[in-house]
């Protein structure tokens, strides 16, 4: 009895813990979609609104982001029903937390289309925080902060951004954002076309070529996925709607990789050759995949390089980036120190080690790694 009785009450916590989960995105996405709500109202009655006028730059961000996410949901086949997508991602998440979702799984289109529309604008939105905080950060000479932001003003049509684990691309959307309207602010400036123009006050965030300060062509962005099949009509309506409004559809690819598998195998052949990057982000992939990561990514961010990479992690909690401090400073012989070589973009920014060390956040956990040339 006593046993059936403990087996009833762990049912009911597992119960209670996914609609947590599901209430959250919910959540989430109701901010997401307030926020651009928001600003329609504002642009019809002229308001500029205290959120555009404290931070300009986020409120745009998200709202070209919530923009492009309703783009992309217009296309969801007319058998799926916005319900059965929300049912179906909330089982399809919790199988993600756990580390135990299959290929087989992941092929469920309801669930996915259900997935972008929960996870796209705050998953972007999470990039673009991060690493807009290097810039935030008081720079010193040879600061991390201070390099990370000039890698990312450094990238060109000659760049190349991986997301691996990166479904619909939402990860590189976030970043694509972040260099378009802070990193490379001439761009953000030009007004080529009335359909892009950002009629809230702003330039147009597109198109990917023109006579701003930058005046260079974008990155290449690359995502590899071990569901990039599945992902794919996702992923491509993504692109479609960003040539909608003026970007460049080719230097988008999705395509299949697998972070349990060696770098050197057949499953990872596509991650292998776009291995010489620039930038790298893994957004919960090392919780998804219970650490069978750790050889694969020691492995590509110690290997030679000939100019700088970043790398950008994000996790629901820091331990497995403890983890991978460990793992990395272990292969680098110690030659890996925070503030120079690694530092925390989450809730923890500007505290202390004695507060960084700790698992507390407020949100997601997220890790920086820049790696320098060797001398």
């Amino acid at each position: 009895r006593d046993r059936k009785e403990a087996k009833s009450a762990a049912k009911e916590r597992k119960k209670s813990a996914r609609e947590a989960v599901r209430q959250r995105n919910i959540a989430v996405q109701e901010r997401a979609q307030g926020a651009e709500g928001g600003s329609k109202r504002r642009r019809r009655t002229g308001g500029s609104g205290g959120e555009q006028a404290d931070d300009p730059e986020r409120f745009r961000a998200q709202r070209e982001a919530c923009r492009v996410v309703e783009r992309i949901l217009e296309s969801r086949p007319a058998t799926i029903s916005g319900a059965d997508a929300i049912r179906e991602a909330d089982v399809l998440l919790s199988k993600m937390t756990q580390g135990t979702q299959t290929r087989e799984q992941m092929a469920n289109g309801a669930a996915l289309w259900g997935y972008t529309k929960h996870k796209f604008v705050s998953r972007a939105m999470l990039c673009f925080d991060a690493l807009r905080r290097c810039r935030c950060r008081e720079p010193t000479a040879g600061s991390v902060y201070e390099d990370i932001w000039r890698h990312l003003g450094e990238l060109g049509g000659g760049s190349r951004c991986l997301s691996v684990g990166g479904g619909p691309g939402n990860d590189l959307f976030g970043v694509d954002l972040l260099l378009r309207i802070c990193v490379k602010p001439g761009k953000v400036e030009e007004q080529s076309d009335g359909r892009i123009r950002d009629d809230g006050g702003g330039g147009a965030v597109f198109p990917d070529h023109g006579t701003g300060a930058a005046g260079e062509d974008m990155p290449r962005m690359v995502c590899v996925d071990f569901a990039a099949e599945s992902w794919e009509p996702i992923f491509t309506r993504m692109t479609a709607v960003l040539a909608e409004r003026g970007g460049d559809a080719a230097r988008w690819e999705c395509l299949s990789a697998d972070l349990t598998r060696p770098l050197g195998s057949e499953d990872n052949r596509h991650l292998s050759a776009h291995s010489d990057l620039d930038v790298a982000i893994f957004s919960y992939i090392l919780t998804e995949t219970r650490g069978k990561w750790e050889n694969l990514v020691v492995e590509l961010i110690t290997m030679p390089r000939s100019r700088p990479r970043l790398f950008l992690f994000a996790e629901p909690t820091p331990w497995m980036l403890f983890r991978l401090i460990e793992l990395v400073r272990d292969a680098t012989g110690n030659a890996f120190e925070k503030e120079r070589d690694y530092c925390w973009l989450d809730s923890s920014f500007g505290t202390g080690d004695a507060e960084q060390n700790v698992n507390a956040r407020q949100g997601p956990a997220v890790l920086a790694v820049f790696m320098r040339v060797l001398s």
